[in-house]
């Protein structure tokens, strides 16, 4: 199985969700050559065409299995993200982990009282 660029596919998802090349390139800040060189790229890694390039665009079926699996990964790394945040150290000691020791101490040591010198 392939590994896809997650920036491919993401190029794939900008171009069909902002309806064109332009605005997609505009979304990801990057240049509209660049645009059509990663779906260029993510097309031959695939080995079909994923935009049907009519007025408006629209994905083929291919493009529309693409765009699904980058939509849950987006939804996965965001999962990912604030499950790390919630394990992060912070100031409140909120969403650390506590560590617990047990000591066991028998009843003759206790009741002995202190140690003087």
């Amino acid at each position: 199985m392939s590994t896809y660029d997650p920036a491919a596919l993401e190029c794939l998802a900008a171009i069909i969700e902002e309806g064109g090349f332009d605005r997609a390139a505009q979304r990801l800040h990057i240049t509209q050559s660049a645009v059509s060189q990663r779906l260029r790229a993510l097309e031959a890694q695939v080995g079909t065409v994923l935009i049907v390039r009519t007025r408006p665009l629209r994905p083929t079926s291919a493009g529309n299995l693409l765009l699904k699996h980058t939509k849950q990964l987006r939804l996965l790394r965001a999962d990912v993200e604030r499950e790390l945040r919630e394990l992060a150290p912070s100031s409140t000691g909120a969403g650390r982990e506590e560590e617990r020791i047990s000591i066991a101490v028998n009843a003759d040591s206790i009741a002995t009282g202190p140690c003087r010198p």
